[in-house]
């Protein structure tokens, strides 16, 4: 006789086809979720009265009256050079402000692209040194974090020098797992 397990009429057997597991999704949809998670969070909604203060204004008004100037190469904070920062945020900033005019919106936009490429190179590198999941997990952590939030979703240089950070690390890994 045949054993119960295998048998077509056995209880047993409709458990066994019950337990089997759907097919992963493609690794597209976990980077379309990342990247919504970073536009809903990260995209700076207008609002009445919400204005630019504190290093964000004065680093818009660099970049406007830069713009204004037209020598890309000396930054100008009104009529007196600027020579207290590195220039490549500012110089994206100004590209914003030439396509897009110059606004609270774009500007915060500007600072928003890096929070979001952040974003986009955690959950990346979770990926790469766990498996989805972690990339997932690491990617959600950071984004619900309060500093990042409130560093990431305006114009500021946290974001950019922590993306220049996180590509340090990728190639540095990436270099650590090739051979000599």
């Amino acid at each position: 006789p045949e054993p119960l397990a295998t048998s077509p009429a056995s209880p047993l057997r409709g458990a066994e086809s019950a337990r089997r597991v759907a097919a992963p999704l493609p690794l597209w949809v976990d980077a379309l979720v990342v990247l919504w998670l970073g536009v809903v969070l990260l995209t700076p909604f207008p609002q009445p009265g919400r204005y630019l203060a504190g290093d964000p204004l004065r680093y818009a008004a660099i970049a406007k009256s830069t713009l204004a100037g037209g020598d890309w190469l000396e930054l100008h904070l009104g009529p007196q050079p600027y020579f207290n920062k590195p220039p490549l945020l500012f110089w994206i900033t100004m590209a914003a402000f030439q396509l897009f005019g110059a606004s609270t919106f774009v500007a915060q936009s500007t600072g928003a692209i890096f929070g979001l490429g952040l974003l986009v190179a955690t959950w990346a590198l979770g990926c790469r040194l766990g498996d989805r999941r972690h990339g997932l997990l690491a990617a959600l952590s950071l984004a619900t974090t309060y500093v990042f939030l409130k560093n990431a979703s305006v114009l500021r240089f946290d974001a950019a020098v922590a993306l220049c950070v996180m590509g340090g690390i990728v190639a540095v890994w990436a270099g650590r797992r090739r051979p000599a």
